[in-house]
């Protein structure tokens, strides 16, 4: 989030600077939505067949939107898409309940 003490102040003109493409996606840790999935997903489907670089503060937000976009645009099975989860991260309850909502909802 902006907002964030890791946040790096003008990271999309930094990152524009460097010739490359800039989507900024706030989500709320403690409040993920479908429309945050929703637009995670249109991104990545714009830049389908290319490198596209995913990241967050911690990697727990990038790494479970990987998980579920791979599970519901790519098809990959749970254990196929768990290899997008970041290794170090236990999803909390409110990330598991998204995890899941957004499976059994788009699945």
């Amino acid at each position: 989030m902006p907002d964030s003490k890791s946040a790096l102040e003008d990271e999309g003109y930094l990152v524009s600077s460097m010739g490359m493409n800039y989507i900024h996606i706030p989500v709320p840790f403690d409040s993920p939505e479908l429309s945050h999935l929703m637009a995670f997903s249109r991104a990545m489907d714009a830049f389908s067949g290319e490198k596209v670089w995913v990241h967050c503060a911690l990697n727990y937000r990038a790494s479970a939107f990987l998980y579920l976009y791979n599970r519901l645009t790519n098809n990959k099975t749970k254990e196929e898409a768990e290899s997008y989860l970041f290794p170090d991260w236990e999803p909390n309850e409110t990330w598991s309940a998204f995890i899941s909502r957004c499976e059994v909802d788009l699945l």
